[in-house]
């Protein structure tokens, strides 16, 4: 080798060493027994195994995390499909689903307080909503079966963490939520649930979002994560009770009480995601049916193009 040419590879291993890794992908993930594999992926390792940095990130609701990623303090958020579709038209960042994690089964409630008989006995009461987020459509969902509109009711906005404050000093007699606020809240007495999302059947599916940019930019990264948030799913198959543990100390429940909530969800698989994300597929269905709701309601200006909504970075990147 001549000395012209060891020079180059010493140079070239030199720079190969300075280079930087990746920044890790921060990850915003608020109280929800659908996200929380994220952090199980965290604790068992998954992450690493795979081969990807990620921070996870914990905020307070399903508002804030699209706070966070409208702000860029998180690269991914955790959503459902009215927060993916805020995000698309409240900011500059084209929001994009590239990972479903469940469909709600019964999880997402609508709870009256428990001297209130039911549903129909809400007219002209107060209903607690997180502003900007899912709750305004479980709501809206909860009053149709009674045959209530939201002019027949009260909505007051509460962060869902405020919850059951609002309701022990009287300020609502109602609210929108999901575990573990309202399993706080049914352990409490306080209140009932009245509705589930049993009763709309494929409407709230949550997803992982990121800016089209790092769709294509970090695509095998966030394939990556897809890949350990499923092995940690599968955890629940393989090592149930140490899942169930690690799960319930995260959500500040018991184990029992994660295993009823997660009962409420139907976990997507990843062999499942390219029929999920594909055109016309179910996501795409959710979609169009929330921004529906969204514009009849006030929370969408005009409904979004929801092709451009989605993306199959994770069945495609290797």
């Amino acid at each position: 080798m001549t000395i012209v040419r060891l020079v180059a590879v010493v140079l070239a291993v030199l720079v190969m060493g300075c280079a930087k890794s990746p920044e890790p992908l921060r990850i915003g993930t608020n109280p929800w027994p659908g996200y929380e594999f994220l952090h199980l992926a965290e604790a068992l390792g998954y992450f690493r195994e795979e081969g990807v940095a990620v921070q996870l990130v914990t905020v307070d609701s399903l508002a804030a995390g699209r706070r966070a990623f409208e702000k860029n303090q998180v690269d991914v958020f955790g959503a459902t499909v009215v927060e993916l579709m805020l995000a698309r038209e409240n900011s500059a960042h084209r929001a994009q689903a590239f990972f479903v994690t469940n469909v709600s089964n019964g999880a997402d409630v609508l709870l009256v307080r428990a001297t209130i008989p039911g549903l129909k006995e809400l007219k002209g009461r107060r209903i607690g909503i997180e502003p900007g987020s899912l709750d305004a459509v479980v709501a809206f969902h909860a009053l149709r079966t009674a045959g209530l509109k939201f002019s027949d009711v009260t909505l007051v906005p509460v962060a869902q963490q405020a919850m059951r404050a609002a309701l022990a000093e009287g300020r609502i007699d109602a609210l929108a939520s999901y575990p573990p606020v309202s399993t706080e809240i049914e352990r409490s007495g306080l209140a009932k649930v009245v509705f589930d999302s049993r009763s709309t059947p494929n409407a709230i599916v949550d997803v992982l979002v990121a800016d089209a940019t790092t769709v294509a930019t970090r695509g095998k990264d966030l394939a990556a994560v897809a890949r350990a948030f499923d092995r940690a799913r599968n955890s629940l198959a393989t090592r149930r009770e140490d899942a169930l543990k690690i799960l319930a100390e995260r959500g500040k429940m018991t184990p029992a009480e994660m295993d009823q909530a997660l009962a409420g969800l139907a976990l997507v698989p990843l062999s499942d995601q390219p029929a999920f994300l594909a055109p016309r597929g179910p996501l795409e269905q959710s979609l169009e049916s929330a921004a529906r709701v969204m514009v009849d309601t006030g929370l969408l200006r005009q409904a979004p193009v929801t092709a451009q909504l989605l993306s199959n970075v994770v069945v495609t990147a290797r």
